[in-house]
C-alpha cells in the first residue's frame, strides 16, 4: 500500500468525479484506486485506509444510477468494492433496498461489509419510511436461519442513533424473549444494540435486562451494565 499523498488522491477524486455516468466505467476506476491503496494481500475484509474510503465515498455520493453502480461495484471480487456498494445504497429511499441489502448479506462477506449495510445501506429507506423499516426489521429477526437477524439487529442500532427516534418501547418489545439461545455474529450483533440503547437510555435497558429470562447472554449483559445508573438485581 503506498502511502497516501493527499494532492494526489484528491486528482484522482476528481477525475473519478468527472467520470460520465457509466456505473461499468465508475466501477472500473473505483476499483483502480481500491487496489493502489489496499494492502497487497488477499484479504477477505476491507483494508484500504479510511481515508481513501471517506474520499470514494464522497466522490460517489449523489451520482446518477446510484443502484447501477452499487451493483456494478458489488460484482468485483474485492471486500473494498463491495463495502462501497454497500454504503451507495443510502441513495435508494424505497423498500427494494431491503430486499438488495439481504441478499448481499447472504452471500459470503465480511461482518464488515454486513454492518454496511445495515447503516449506510438501509439509511435512505429508514429515514423516509420508518415505519415499513420497522416491520421489515420484524419480519427478520423471526427467521431461523441465515444473516437476516444480524442484518436487523445491526440496522436496530443504527434506528436508535437517529434523531427523530422516540419508540424505544418498540424496539425493546421487539427483543422479548430473543436473548436467549444467540451465538457468533448474531451475540455479536445483540451485544452492539444492547450497549447502543444503554447509551441513549440507561434504566429503561437496566430494567429491561433485569426483566428478561435468565441466559449466558443475559447475565453477561447485566454484569457489564451493573452501575448505580442501572440497579441490576
Amino acid at each position: 500500500m503506498p502511502a497516501i499523498d493527499p494532492n494526489r488522491l484528491a486528482r484522482q477524486v476528481d477525475h473519478l468525479i468527472a467520470l460520465p455516468d457509466d456505473p461499468e466505467l465508475i466501477a472500473r476506476t473505483v476499483r483502480d484506486l481500491v487496489e493502489e491503496y489496499s494492502e497487497q494481500v488477499r484479504s477477505p475484509v476491507p483494508t484500504v485506509p479510511k481515508p481513501v474510503v471517506r474520499a470514494l465515498r464522497g466522490a460517489l455520493r449523489h451520482r446518477e444510477h446510484p443502484k447501477a453502480i452499487s451493483e456494478a461495484l458489488w460484482k468485483i471480487s474485492l471486500p473494498d468494492t463491495k463495502l462501497l456498494a454497500a454504503g451507495m445504497l443510502e441513495q435508494i429511499e424505497g423498500p427494494e433496498v431491503a430486499t438488495i441489502a439481504k441478499r448481499r448479506a447472504g452471500q459470503n462477506v465480511s461482518i464488515e461489509i454486513v454492518r454496511e449495510l445495515a447503516a449506510r445501506g438501509l439509511a435512505g429507506w429508514r429515514r423516509a419510511d420508518p415505519a415499513a423499516f420497522l416491520d421489515q426489521i420484524t419480519s427478520w429477526l423471526d427467521e431461523h436461519r441465515g444473516r437476516g437477524r444480524v442484518l436487523a439487529l445491526y440496522a436496530l442500532r443504527e434506528r436508535i442513533n437517529d434523531p427523530d427516534f422516540e419508540d424505544l418501547p418498540s424496539i425493546l418489545s421487539l427483543l422479548e424473549g430473543r436473548l436467549s439461545g444467540v451465538r457468533g455474529e448474531m451475540r455479536e450483533a445483540m451485544v452492539a444494540l444492547i450497549t447502543a440503547l444503554e447509551k441513549i437510555a440507561p434504566e429503561e435497558t437496566g430494567n429491561f435486562l433485569n426483566d428478561a429470562h435468565s441466559s449466558p447472554l443475559v447475565k453477561t449483559l447485566r454484569a457489564r451494565f451493573n452501575s448505580q445508573s442501572i440497579r441490576m438485581v
